[in-house]
């Protein structure tokens, strides 16, 4: 985990790019995804009530089939885990090369009412499913090995913050959509 932090002067505004130590476990709030997870030692993916009976490969099958007879699903992958030397874990849709330390842990679905409401809300179109479900995935992955995000505040000349971002993995990204968010408000104040 390395800590950052950027100044940058944009405009007479100042823009301030720092790793995010606050940051929230992605899976704590309303996802497009739900994450049902199996481990004996780590709690992780979603709160749910599902069992499952055997972990082997007709047990994760099992617990596929119980999952798309309850859900309307519009889509589902399975999670695999792998366990770092450093003791932390990571997951992905694919199984990991280490198949000593690598298994499944789980499922990403997502339901088609859920997809619906973001073609409807979000995206205008026809959004694909598993890139929604790699998305959140490859999110909670940075939150369980320890990445740090960025959170970005612009402030103007007398100090007062005019807006505040957070979530980004990326300082280029995080500075250009802050002089975006500067354009804006700085055509607003002429």
């Amino acid at each position: 985990m390395e800590y950052t932090y950027i100044e940058h002067i944009y405009k007479d505004y100042f823009i301030y790019v720092e790793s995010d130590r606050d940051q929230k476990d992605p899976r704590s709030g309303e996802n497009c995804t739900t994450m049902i997870c199996c481990h004996r030692r780590y709690q992780i993916g979603d709160l749910h009530n599902y069992k499952l009976t055997e972990s082997t490969v007709k047990g994760w099958e099992t617990l596929k089939e119980e999952i798309l007879k309850a859900e309307d699903v519009a889509a589902i992958c399975p999670i695999y885990l792998y366990e770092r030397k450093d003791r932390r874990i990571s997951i992905s849709f694919a199984p990991y090369q280490d198949y000593w330390k690598s298994y499944q842990v789980g499922w990403a679905y997502i339901t088609k009412a859920k997809l619906d409401r973001i073609n409807e809300e979000v995206t205008g179109g026809d959004t694909d499913p598993y890139f929604i479900l790699a998305t959140e995935v490859i999110e909670y992955d940075r939150f369980l090995t320890g990445e740090l995000t960025l959170k970005c505040d612009i402030e103007n000349v007398n100090g007062d913050v005019i807006h505040t971002q957070a979530g980004w993995t990326d300082v280029k990204d995080a500075v250009e959509s802050a002089q975006r968010e500067i354009d804006s408000h700085y055509q607003e104040e002429k």
